[in-house]
């Protein structure tokens, strides 16, 4: 069995406005996060079916070929612009961006009959799982806090490019998003082989009997 399937994304979307029914809210400057998490079920008696069972039932986001464990999507938005204008160009005083983040996780049903040996690698590799994921927050925590900078700092001509969903649409199109993107896949190119934490967490339980 191939292991190459596992595959844990981070998700952009990008919103002029949207709303989030929030389960933590973190703030950091004008940089605000909002988490939720999901859960989907899993069944197996030993670290094989666990894994089979992952792969039917997890998540999958955008059509992707490869089998998703866990995943965490982001959304964008921004919102609450301050803004006055000099002359004929808008100068933004301060703007809130707010990132959406939501974590899906598997969750072992009925492990009462499972050996020690299948529950001790179930736990680390939800544990690393876990980590995996709050690494993606950390990458987007960083990239969020960088454009809520260069928004400050920009200059906009007119007063159109004030309003919250231009700068939304500003935002969609940001070479800085590219960049964002890349991080997410270069992490992920590390952690998720072999070698990698999460890569031999998941090894590790395959071969748990």
């Amino acid at each position: 069995m191939s292991l190459y399937v596992l595959s844990a994304t981070a998700k952009i979307m990008l919103l002029a406005v949207c709303c989030f029914t929030c389960v933590t809210q973190e703030t950091n400057a004008r940089v605000i996060f909002k988490e939720k998490t999901r859960y989907y079920d899993v069944s197996g008696s030993n670290g094989a079916e666990i894994y089979r069972s992952m792969a039917i039932n997890g998540p999958n986001h955008g059509g992707m070929a490869k089998e998703i464990l866990a995943s965490t999507q982001f959304t964008f938005a921004v919102e609450n612009v301050n803004a006055e204008y000099r002359g004929h160009r808008c100068v933004i005083k301060s703007v809130d961006v707010i990132v959406g983040v939501t974590f899906t996780y598997p969750r072992w049903r009925n492990r009462r009959g499972a050996s020690s040996q299948t529950r001790r690698a179930w736990n680390d590799f939800q544990r690393l799982a876990i980590l995996h994921e709050k690494e993606h927050v950390k990458i987007t925590r960083s990239f969020a806090e960088s454009y809520e900078r260069t928004l400050l700092r920009s200059r906009r001509t007119s007063a159109s490019d004030c309003k919250s969903r231009s700068l939304g649409e500003k935002f969609r199109t940001s070479i800085a998003i590219k960049k964002h993107e890349r991080l997410h896949k270069l992490f992920d190119k590390r952690d998720l082989r072999p070698g990698g934490a999460a890569y031999d967490s998941l090894y590790r339980l395959v071969k748990a009997r």
